[in-house]
């Protein structure tokens, strides 16, 4: 019997009753009557639907969240509603972004698409190691327009970019090209004359996209990635990829593994699917978890109800999961900074068992470099509203800081969370981004908006700009 069948014969029996308060790793302590929960949550539980898109004969996987329906009490808007892009950061998949986007759309009237981008996820191209940050922006470039162009549309409802890390770099190369080429002229994208230096676009045409329609791009918003602190930092990635676990035996391992990565383990759940993939088939984790709830619905098991051991598929409510917050030091303190430690390396018996990443971040190392050379210049010439979200004030490098300093954008500073800011507080998050969309009107506030009162501690500027 498979490990997947011995799952869903499990559904049949009756739930295991939770236990007392238990030790964990660390000599912390779980609250009474309440463990964590490391089985995988169906992207289905945060988006609505999900497309694989056609761009010059690659595949890209995009999945969408729609805007809400106005409240009852709120007049209706005739104002377009905006569309954020979302741009995931290298290694991880658009589902990363899943609990933000249900959180951002109960603030604001706004649609998502949030897209795996190449060589992630369930994207599949004819190069899926060719991250150069012209290739990257095409892409982006190019689903968009298909995305608008099967819709009927000619010009684009207003358009907001957010990107993490990586993402955040590809998000400010698009809005670049877009910018360079005019609207509705993206067809004709050669880049022969850009300075690289102020523009941070490499001296490449592009050919491959053809723009449909005029992409009406109205603010960017980039999260925890800065020029000089990223380019410092690639230095020891390689080293830094090679700590990591690399197989996995079960996709509750590979959460459990993640959830020493990032500070909410829901987040863990739903978005480490699509960073791995199943050795055995070459598929990622979230084709197994949809391959799950097919059998289950075909046997009439609920997949709600449906706790297993194996794949470990469960739907889940948001208080279901036990946060770091809730976890308590043994001597009654409790600490946000405290996390459990990865797994030990999984070494599997047969190299065709279990679960592995879905790319090989070190063979891409030659294009890291291209991502954030001139990033920080680039990012302050753009003609548009822009925010910078980060992890720690420490993260600003001399043009930022400058920049900052003249009012160029709006810089927000969320303390207390990690790299993957936006999994680790994705409220937080929300609330910025939604206060950024409402004050510069892009986007009309629901009955749920909850202006940001997170406001960014005050630099010492001249104790950065020595530094």
């Amino acid at each position: 019997m498979s490990s997947l069948q011995k799952s869903l014969m499990k559904d049949k029996l009756p739930p295991i009753p939770h236990g007392g308060s238990s030790a964990i790793g660390g000599g912390l302590k779980r609250l009474p009557g309440r463990r964590r929960d490391y089985s995988p949550i169906p992207w289905s539980r945060y988006f609505d639907d999900k497309k694989d898109v056609q761009v010059n004969g690659n595949t890209f996987r995009v999945y969408i969240k729609k805007s809400k329906v106005a409240e009852d009490d709120m007049p209706p808007s005739s104002d377009p509603v905006p569309v954020l892009v979302l741009l995931h950061g290298g290694g991880f998949s658009a589902l990363t972004w899943a609990l933000f986007a249900e959180s951002i759309t109960n603030q604001v009237m706004c649609q998502v698409i949030a897209i795996d981008l190449r060589g992630h996820g369930d994207t599949n191209t004819t190069d899926d190691l060719n991250l150069s940050a012209d290739t990257l922006s095409s892409d982006v470039i190019g689903v968009i327009d298909t995305l608008l162009f099967e819709d009927g549309q000619t010009e684009s409802q207003p358009i907001i970019l957010i990107g993490h890390s990586m993402g955040g770099a590809v998000a400010v190369h698009t809005a670049t090209k877009i910018v360079e080429t005019g609207p509705g002229n993206l067809g004709d994208m050669g880049y022969e004359d850009v300075d690289v230096e102020n523009t941070a676009i490499e001296k490449k045409p592009t050919t491959e996209t053809l723009a449909r329609v005029t992409l009406n791009l109205c603010g960017v918003a980039v999260i925890d990635v800065v020029e000089g602190t990223a380019m410092d930092a690639l230095a020891g990635m390689q080293s830094l990829l090679r700590s990591r676990p690399q197989k996995f035996p079960s996709l509750p391992n590979a959460i459990d593994v993640r959830s020493g990565q990032v500070r909410n383990v829901e987040s863990a759940r739903v978005s480490m699917p699509g960073q791995i993939k199943n050795i055995s088939t070459g598929a990622t984790a979230t084709n197994d978890i949809d391959e799950l709830l097919s059998e289950c619905n075909k046997r009439g098991s609920s997949s709600t109800d449906l706790v297993t051991s194996g794949l470990g598929i469960a739907e889940s409510r948001r208080n279901d999961s036990i946060s770091e917050e809730e976890e308590e030091i043994e001597d009654g303190e409790k600490s946000q900074d405290v996390f459990k430690k990865p797994l030990q390396n999984f070494n599997a018996a047969s190299s065709n068992s279990g679960y592995a990443w879905r790319i090989d971040l070190a063979k891409t190392e030659s294009f890291w470099p291209g991502w954030f050379k001139g990033l920080s210049s680039a990012f302050l010439i753009l003609p548009m509203p822009k925010l910078l979200l980060l992890a720690g004030i420490d993260r600003l490098d001399k043009a930022l800081t400058v920049g900052q300093m003249q009012g160029k954008f709006q810089m927000q500073v969320l303390p207390k969370c990690g790299h993957a800011v936006h999994e680790d507080v994705p409220d937080k998050v929300s609330d910025v981004v939604a206060t950024f969309l409402v004050r510069h009107k892009f986007a009309t506030p629901t009955a749920n908006f909850n202006r940001s009162v997170v406001m960014a501690p005050t630099p010492n500027w001249s104790e950065l700009i020595n530094h």
